[in-house]
């Protein structure tokens, strides 16, 4: 597994050394709309901004409890966000309608409720922020494919590991057995059965 993950995080080095960028990117057009759009939100020119975003059971989970292991609680991300608009930066709040509520903070944009809200936005937002604030949820993945740093947390799956670009950081949740109520060590966490990739 340690030999499959280093295998790729050199793929992506060579692959970076090479000269090769992101998969994607954004054409003057689309740069254009999207600041427009961002003006007409209030951030001034130049301004940098944050994506958050915080899995919430609403959008795709229906009601079932399967999913609850990739869920946050919005609120404890509030520190973060403080931080980010005290250092000059904004933030948005990635999502959709179904996501609780925030409160109003200055230089936060609850972009989930925004009429502002739309495919086109969701793809320029996570496309051009200075770095994404993730959790396990495709989001994310937008940034990853356009080369936006990726600080993903609450990881519960180790198996995810080893296909986050090398400008990522990654929080993970911590682990406990069920029986025993102790608490998990990483070198567990990162070995079977825990870590687990479909394919290895």
């Amino acid at each position: 597994l340690n030999l499959r993950m280093n295998k790729e995080k050199s793929m992506q080095k060579k692959w970076q050394e090479s000269g090769g960028g992101p998969l994607l990117s954004l054409s003057e057009k689309d740069r254009a709309l999207g600041k427009e759009a961002l003006s007409k939100l209030g951030l001034p020119a130049g301004a940098w901004y944050v994506c958050f975003h915080m899995r919430e059971p609403g959008f795709r989970d229906g009601g079932s409890a399967s999913e609850n292991f990739r869920n946050v609680d919005p609120f404890t991300y509030m520190r973060a966000m403080e931080e980010v608009t005290k250092r000059g930066g904004y933030v948005f709040r990635m999502g959709d309608p179904s996501m609780t509520m925030l409160p109003k903070m200055k230089g936060v944009i609850d972009y989930a409720h925004s009429e502002c809200r739309s495919e086109f936005m969701d793809v320029f937002l996570c496309a051009s922020c200075q770095f994404m604030v993730g959790t396990a949820s495709g989001v994310y993945n937008i940034s990853r494919f356009f080369g936006a740093p990726i600080l993903m947390t609450n990881l519960a799956s180790s198996a995810s590991l080893y296909s986050m670009p090398i400008n990522s950081l990654v929080l993970l949740r911590l682990h406990q057995d069920k029986k025993t109520r102790a608490s998990a060590s990483m070198r567990e966490v990162l070995s079977l059965p825990m870590y687990a990739p479909r394919s290895i």
